[in-house]
């Protein structure tokens, strides 16, 4: 049986939540991410997109470090923290270079937390990872598009927000019981 934590939500559901909400926001920043590396680049040197893509690959490496320095509750907060400003920023921000960095920060914030859900919540992340999937893939059918961010318009606009909230909230409400982390109590 899963422990019950912050108003009555399991530390395997609040696990879930996180994976699935960041899997959703990372999964919208990696298809702009991509494509405007591909389509936004000179086609003479393939240099600087493949630096790009290979300093976010390996920026997602420096999640254990970050693990082993700050710990799990702190790490899924700079995690959540960053991805929600990067893809926020992404949904309003047209130009695209900035994009291709929104993307790449989106990316890697999504490995640092995935990274640390992995070390505690492994089942929950397993299940977050394929909501998240499915969520994606459902938003894409609803919307009719590739992504929420290629949309510029109130409804992709209130599905980003929501999306952003519900990972905000989800880390707000219990980051060391999702983490695995004991809370630590003040004498």
């Amino acid at each position: 049986m899963h422990r019950e934590v912050a108003h009555g939500m399991s530390a395997h559901s609040l696990g879930m939540m996180l994976a699935a909400t960041a899997t959703v926001l990372m999964l919208q920043a990696m298809r702009v991410f991509a494509s405007y590396l591909y389509f936004s680049t000179d086609r003479v040197s393939w240099a600087i997109p493949a630096a790009a893509l290979i300093s976010t690959i390996l920026a997602i490496g420096l999640g254990e470090p970050l693990l082993r320095r700050l710990g799990a509750s702190r790490v899924l907060l700079l995690g959540s923290g960053v991805l929600a400003l990067s893809r926020l920023a992404l949904q309003f921000w047209q130009l695209p270079e900035a994009r291709i960095v929104l993307g790449s920060v989106t990316i890697v914030s999504w490995g640092w937390m995935i990274i640390t859900l992995l070390r505690h919540r492994r089942e929950a992340v397993s299940l977050g990872i394929m909501t998240g999937l499915g969520l994606d893939l459902a938003i894409r059918i609803v919307f009719l598009t590739v992504d929420l961010p290629w949309m510029p318009g109130i409804a992709a606009h209130v599905v980003t927000l929501l999306l952003v909230t519900a990972l905000v909230l989800t880390t707000i409400r219990a980051p060391g019981q999702a983490s695995g982390e004991a809370r630590r109590r003040s004498p």
